[in-house]
């Protein structure tokens, strides 16, 4: 027959203690993976931005420029099934001495239309009239 001192087991400290211990190691992995998805998301929207932005400045470069004046260009362009908001923006280089050849100044912004203020990519280009 059994007696109460030849009964083992955990004591209820003992088990609140390796559940403790459990979910802290469970929260972390969880954690981590969380992280590794938004910053996954983040690399490829800024990836993507990217081409957008080079898009762009092939465009705008296979257009040239008869600049008069500024040019501002807001779109939306839309990548692999994202929508990013385009802005090209072009003016004279307010810099240039007098005699030297004109350039004008190339700023190439992509953002999420979302939060525009937070730019993904951002291009400044000095380019020869």
């Amino acid at each position: 027959m059994l007696t109460p001192k030849s009964l083992s087991g955990f004591t209820l400290i003992e088990v609140v203690v390796a559940l403790a211990i459990l979910a802290t190691a469970l929260y972390g992995g969880v954690f981590l993976l969380n992280r590794t998805t938004v910053n996954t998301y983040h690399i490829r929207d800024t990836v993507l931005a990217n081409w957008v932005a080079t898009n762009a400045f092939a465009n705008a470069v296979l257009a040239g420029s008869d600049l008069d004046g500024e040019l501002r260009e807001e779109e939306s362009v839309t990548m692999y099934g994202d929508t990013f908001l385009l802005t090209v923006h072009e003016q004279q280089n307010p810099d240039a001495q007098s005699g030297e050849r004109s350039t004008s100044i190339l700023t190439i912004q992509v953002a999420k239309p979302a939060t525009p203020e937070s730019l993904l990519e951002n291009i400044v280009v000095y380019r020869p009239q």
